[in-house]
């Protein structure tokens, strides 16, 4: 069986050479108010099957965005 995972690279854009798709908060490189969580952009090919995998990293984002939309709504 083959999973395409860690196909896309995942991190911080860099000056004049981009080659990252998303970032670790899943914003999306080069779109505006894009989030996208997919098992492509993993920065590792985890251990065992990936659907465990992608539920605990949409899981983390949607906590994420839980968090960041908390604090903006009580601090203004």
């Amino acid at each position: 069986i083959h999973h395409g995972l860690s196909t896309c690279a995942m991190g911080k854009p860099k000056p004049g050479v981009n080659k990252t798709v998303a970032d670790s908060k899943a914003w999306v490189q080069g779109v505006t108010d894009l989030r996208v969580t997919d098992s492509s952009s993993f920065p590792f090919i985890p251990l065992g099957h990936a659907q465990g995998t992608a539920y605990a990293h949409a899981e983390k984002l949607v906590q994420d965005l839980v968090n960041e939309y908390m604090y903006v709504g009580k601090n203004g």
